[in-house]
């Protein structure tokens, strides 16, 4: 399909041809034959980066008349997006007569907006706080509102401003129409529906709160600790990054963003303390290139309108699953690829199978890159950049004939290892013992295998003791021995497989009291560390009825307590 076969008026088909659209996304393809013929109320849920603007700005240009009050109201959650909407539809609108659309937000001068307001507009874009107050100054009327519309609708929920909400479209006539547009569609939304929207349609694309079908989802496990560097770690193994590294508070982002700019990284901050002057400069740093990694809150990465960002990181998990999706949608948009990693602890890791289940997709675990990986991945990008230059080389080759001679006894390869030994000197250094910043998962299962001694209570242990004499008899790590079971003439227990040779060849010759001691390995006898208490998991207790001092192998007699009883450990 084209926009062509889409009915719209003349004036916006030839908008659309000069800016190289031709065909809609699959959000327009079904949103604007109904909102641009019906005067039907519309719910629309699609992720960030699919076309939503045009979806509802498209249709709203193709209905709008000329009339004394504002015909269209879009409401917005930040400046930037606010912005954004008023650039396209100010582009698809070029040639419609006399076309008038004022943005209105918080950051900027309000005399100039009251004068603009004053002067009369088709229609207004506005985040819902700056709205509100235009409306109490009875600057921003909407007595001849036709179209009132939402625009990522949940982000505005996230950032609190549900309670405006409801009082600006309490206060529009109830004749109208209301589109809603979001990428996930939380309780709280679905009540705003019921409460202001009539029988609405609804245009699903993909399903219900799922991330982009183009995000890879990764999450890494580190310690607090080691947090910072395990960040850096991925940085170093992704040379090309053009990325966004979310954080959950603004001293947490500035804090950050300074230490990456410290180590040498073209990174910036974005946070709501900044001024509007400020996060402008830092916004079109970025769109630039000239900042490769934004280092951003989750309130003020709200409208970034880049279609090309290659990586999203979460330094730590967001507090709720939307938050999640809606950060992983700022890549893999417009048809493009992306990452969504993770870098979090193990205490954060405990939620990311609630996310997993809210965005219908595995988020795998991965390892953190070794220093010879990232290396491998510096060089070879230094190599493809070096190799598809477009640079003018013609301007280098006079000053050649004085060098050329330096490298008459050296191959080519000797050549290319000398510059890139000068290149990356400093990051082979950094990276030559490189610490393994990986952490364990919790609740791996371990493999042990249960055995069998001849020795018993009879011969005066019990499974404390016997736990203890196995485990200082074969010099075994603390927690190798668990699971003991004494009974009147033998012993059962369980040992870590990585421990299981080192125990057999202890005990190749041992006597007890003039009795060999012989260990048995029982029929299926591996298991999987679930027995309670295995490998440290479980409090200690003591069970032993005789009192019972503590049995020390080295010790004078040699001989361990009389006593006790069959209580298993």
């Amino acid at each position: 399909m084209t926009f062509n076969e889409l009915e719209l008026k003349p004036e916006l088909l030839r908008a659309l041809e000069e800016m190289g659209f031709e065909h809609p996304t699959e959000i327009q393809e079904q949103a604007i034959p109904i909102l641009a013929g019906t005067d039907k109320d519309l719910i629309g849920l699609a992720q960030t980066g699919t076309g939503k603007t045009a979806a509802f700005g498209l249709p709203l240009l193709n209905k709008i008349e000329k009339q004394r009050l504002p015909y269209g109201l879009i409401i917005a959650p930040t400046r930037e997006l606010c912005l954004q909407i008023t650039s396209e539809l100010q582009n698809f609108g070029k040639y419609l007569p006399k076309l008038t659309i004022t943005p209105i937000y918080g950051g900027s001068s309000i005399t100039k907006q009251l004068k603009e307001l004053k002067n009369g507009t088709d229609i207004i874009v506005a985040t819902p706080g700056r709205l509100l107050d235009m409306m109490r100054r009875g600057a921003a009327k909407l007595e001849e509102l036709q179209v009132a519309i939402l625009d990522e609708a949940d982000e505005m929920l996230q950032m609190g401003f549900i309670d405006d909400i409801n009082t600006i479209l309490a206060d529009a006539p109830e004749e109208r129409s209301t589109w809603l547009f979001s990428a996930t569609m939380p309780s709280a939304i679905q009540k705003i529906t019921k409460k202001f929207m009539k029988n609405p349609e609804l245009i699903q694309i993909g399903k219900r709160n799922e991330g982009s079908q183009n995000v890879e989802h990764a999450y890494f496990l580190t310690a607090g600790i080691n947090r910072n560097k395990s960040l850096r770690r991925l940085l170093d193994a992704a040379p090309d990054i053009y990325g966004i590294v979310f954080c959950n508070t603004k001293r947490e982002t500035q804090e950050l963003a300074d230490e990456l700019i410290k180590s040498g990284y073209t990174a910036s901050a974005l946070h709501g303390d900044l001024s509007q002057q400020q996060r402008d400069m830092v916004m079109k740093a970025y769109r630039n290139k000239l900042v490769r990694v934004l280092v951003a809150t989750d309130v003020a990465a709200r409208g970034i309108d880049v279609d090309d960002v290659s990586h999203v990181i979460h330094f730590g998990l967001p507090h709720d699953s939307e938050s999640y999706t809606h950060r992983s949608g700022r890549t893999g948009r417009a048809g493009k690829s992306g990452v969504s990693w993770i870098v979090a602890t193990k205490k954060e890791a405990i939620k990311i199978p609630q996310i997993q289940k809210k965005i219908g997709k595995t988020i795998h675990k991965k390892l953190f890159p070794s220093g010879s990986e990232i290396c491998q991945n510096q060089i070879n990008h230094f190599a493809q950049k070096v190799a598809s230059t477009t640079a003018d080389v013609e301007g280098v080759k006079p000053y050649l004939s004085g060098l050329l001679p330096m490298f008459d006894n050296m191959s080519k390869e000797d050549v290319v290892s000398y510059f890139l030994a000068e290149e990356f000197d400093s990051l082979f250094s950094h990276y030559e013992n490189a610490q393994d910043l990986n952490v364990v998962t919790e609740n791996i299962p371990r493999k042990e295998f249960r055995y069998s001694v001849n020795l018993g209570e009879i011969d005066g242990f019990t499974w404390m003791l016997m736990k203890d004499w196995l485990r200082d008899a074969a010099g075994l790590k603390k927690y190798a021995i668990e699971g003991v079971e004494v009974h009147d003439k033998r012993s059962e227990f369980s040992i870590r497989a990585e421990e299981e040779e080192k125990l057999l060849k202890a005990f190749e010759h041992v006597v007890w009291e003039g009795t060999r001691v012989t260990l048995k390995k029982l029929a299926n006898s591996e298991s999987r560390g679930k027995r309670r208490g295995s490998f440290g998991g479980g409090k200690r207790r003591d069970n032993r009825e005789g009192g019972g001092r503590p049995y020390n192998p080295r010790g004078k007699s040699g001989k361990p307590y009389k006593g006790g009883n069959k209580k298993r450990r």
